[in-house]
């Protein structure tokens, strides 16, 4: 731990001060812009701070809870890339054409991939130059299409974005990027007008983020951005490091039975609240972290729906972990300041749809209340009551997703107090949403 004198101090409180204001406009739901990021980037490393902050920014780097120093050089290192490029379309554009000439698989180099797996093609190798000159043939041009395929990788990675399925495989049914600085993942980039038929993808994305304010969720920072041109999206940090489930669940040495319990216990509080109808087997990340796999929860867009139309699903709902009882450490997620918290946050980001399902919920639930109360109301003849009446019904705005939020929290500490198992909540928050879908 290093030692500040007398006029560190003063530049460690204007440090504190400017990460405060920094760490709220990132969970604010209007795009930052690069402007912005230029100006923060140089009061971060302006001669006062720069020493404090190259050594934030340059720490082991917390993906959920990153240094604002961080952030901003991150982020204006592949704005100005992209920049550099000739802009957001024209870089676009110039790696698709350079992914023209990715090396595709042939013959008996195709053969050779569709018949083996990864792990036993060396040996299969041997076996074909032993075959004579055919043999090595095929061999030699299995060889040369992997060298072709790592200095295409290689010079792809050079590009600041990369349309993500190049990077990584896979496929999405709309375009997400990745940003890159000096050849390394940096953000991933899900721009607003990809998503058309659901504009509300990129702020649900931001939403899981923001609503982690005790950075107890695995979620990577998720900020809302303007790239220019146009390219308006949500940008969450990359995850290095990390594998899938399906190759955690392939694995007999280090598999399921080593993720880490709390993580998992978390990620449970955290689908049900948002109400995750996604949370498949690519949303969920692995980094091995010693005895233990740490998880990160990542592509929230499928969540806070206004309307709930598919089942919620969650990939990890068979995994025996969730037999054990909940930790101690769930109790602080589900806390009456948490709710608050959580409901602030909610509709700092104009999280507000009404849901009649929890509407005539209450009606049957408080009916003989109801008429009571009917029947009162339509006897107030004071002005001034009844003006506060129609604010207070004016404040009063149903939200699907604050109201289910609380509906989860209010569950989930039934479930902790009379000593419930995280598969038990589930099956219980599960059996409710399906009554909602059949309401609607």
């Amino acid at each position: 731990m290093f030692i500040l004198a007398k006029g560190d101090l003063n530049a460690a409180h204007l440090l504190a001060v400017c990460n405060e204001r920094l760490n709220a406009r990132f969970r604010e739901a209007v795009p930052i812009t690069k402007q912005e990021i230029n100006d923060a980037h140089s009061l971060l490393f302006s001669p006062l701070l720069s020493h404090l902050s190259e050594q934030e920014a340059t720490l082991p780097i917390n993906v959920i809870n990153p240094a604002p120093a961080f952030v901003c050089k991150s982020l204006l290192n592949c704005l100005e890339s992209i920049e550099n490029k000739g802009g957001y379309t024209s870089s676009i554009e110039e790696v698709k054409e350079f992914s023209l000439s990715e090396p595709k698989p042939e013959g008996g180099v195709k053969a050779i991939i569709d018949n083996n797996t990864e792990e036993g093609i060396p040996a299969f190798l041997e076996i074909l130059r032993s075959m004579g000159e055919n043999g090595v043939s095929v061999a030699v041009a299995y060889e040369k299409y992997v060298d072709d395929k790592v200095q295409y990788r290689t010079q792809l990675q050079k590009f600041p974005i990369i349309e993500s399925s190049q990077l990584f495989g896979g496929g999405n049914v709309n375009e997400v990027y990745t940003l890159t600085n000096e050849g390394k993942p940096q953000w991933i980039f899900k721009p607003v007008n990809n998503f058309k038929n659901n504009p509300t993808i990129c702020k649900n994305e931001q939403m899981a983020s923001c609503i982690n304010y005790h950075n107890q969720f695995r979620v990577p920072l998720t900020v809302l951005i303007d790239l220019g041109e146009g390219a308006v999206g949500s940008a969450q940090l990359f995850v290095p490091d990390c594998v899938k489930y399906g190759n955690v669940q392939e694995n007999e040495n280090f598999g399921l039975d080593r993720i880490h319990l709390l993580d998992l216990q978390k990620m449970i509080i955290l689908d049900l609240l948002i109400g995750n109808t996604d949370r498949n087997e690519g949303n969920l990340l692995f980094q091995r972290d010693g005895n233990f796999y740490r998880l990160f929860a990542i592509d929230h867009d499928q969540c806070f729906a206004s309307l709930p139309s598919r089942p919620l699903f969650l990939c990890y709902d068979n995994l025996p972990q969730l037999k054990s009882s909940f930790l101690p450490g769930i109790a602080d997620l589900i806390s009456s300041e948490a709710e608050k918290i959580y409901e602030q946050k909610m509709k700092s980001l104009n999280a507000y749809e009404g849901d009649p399902y929890f509407e005539e919920q209450e009606e049957i639930k408080d009916e003989n209340e109801q008429e009571i109360k009917d029947e009162n109301e339509q006897e107030i003849k004071d002005e001034n009551e009844q003006e506060i009446k129609d604010e207070n019904e004016q404040e009063m705005v149903p939200c699907h997703a604050i109201e289910w939020m609380k509906f989860v929290i209010k569950e989930s500490r039934l479930a902790l107090e009379n000593g419930e198992t995280p598969i038990q909540l589930i099956r219980t928050i599960k059996g409710e949403w399906q009554n909602r879908l059949n309401f609607y």
